[in-house]
């Protein structure tokens, strides 16, 4: 897939071991770039979706449309699927095979 970024911080923050390191943590920077190349490895959202650890999931409320991957702890990875035109179905439901790109927004414990 290809990943863009919220802004050229958080861009910095997830492609730079050291700076992740600094902000979250060696463990949470760890997991953060497997993520990271773990998507980047996966053709589509759907693909990504089946890594059984990363524990992808859609969010609701007010996050909704948003998608979240563990991290390390509570830390969770949010993103959002840049949609094409034909990202839905038939159905009018989101066709994750058809995801090709997302946006990374913000890593963060949203559980607090």
């Amino acid at each position: 897939m290809h990943i863009e970024f919220k802004s050229n911080k958080l861009k910095k923050l997830c492609e730079t071991f050291d700076a992740a390191k600094r902000k979250w943590g060696e463990p949470c920077a760890k997991k953060l770039t497997q993520r990271l190349n773990e998507a980047l490895a996966s053709p589509t959202l759907l693909d990504f979706s089946k890594i059984q650890s990363a524990k992808c999931h859609a969010l609701t409320a007010d996050r909704k449309g948003q998608y979240a991957v563990c991290l390390d702890g509570p830390r969770r990875l949010i993103f959002e699927p840049i949609l094409g035109n034909d990202a839905n179905d038939d159905k009018g439901v989101l066709d994750y095979s058809k995801i090709d790109a997302v946006m990374i927004i913000e890593v963060v414990d949203y559980h607090e």
